[in-house]
């Protein structure tokens, strides 16, 4: 059951860091991430990114960035490409 209908088809980009890549990475891809979102880096598909989550874990973390309709291909790849862009 989704929580919000109007997330049912939604994906995510997904980052995974390994336990050696917390200590110098983790805070930094964060920060970014927000700054992303507050920024409205997706210029014209900003509308299209539903959230972001940060999960710590013993095994590795993770960062997600949620959106809203995984069959809009132009929208889903601009966000990526830019998202990729600013983690460098």
């Amino acid at each position: 059951m989704w929580e919000d209908e109007r997330n049912k088809k939604g994906g995510r980009w997904l980052i995974t860091l390994n336990k050696q890549q917390r200590k110098y990475d983790l805070d930094r891809f964060w920060l970014e991430t927000l700054l992303c979102l507050i920024g409205e880096a997706f210029d014209d598909y900003s509308d299209d990114v539903c959230g972001a989550v940060v999960n710590v874990r013993t095994k590795g973390d993770k960062i997600a960035v949620w959106t809203r309709d995984y069959e809009n291909r132009e929208a889903v790849t601009h966000i990526g490409r830019v998202y990729k862009e600013r983690l460098g």
